[in-house]
């Protein structure tokens, strides 16, 4: 199923959707922690992380 099939069936259900590609994997953390902030989640780091702060 291509991309943006996968999209558009997220958002005719409402739901929201993150994408993440292979560039990001090296930053994988950070990438999320600020993706989930721009859906209203505060995400807690713990010192086991590799996210910078």
């Amino acid at each position: 199923m291509s991309m943006y099939k996968k999209q558009t069936l997220y958002q005719q259900e409402g739901k929201r959707l993150i994408s993440v590609y292979t560039t990001d994997l090296p930053r994988l953390g950070a990438l999320l922690v600020a993706k989930l902030k721009l859906f209203g989640y505060e995400v807690g780091v713990d010192e086991r992380s590799e996210v910078s702060r």
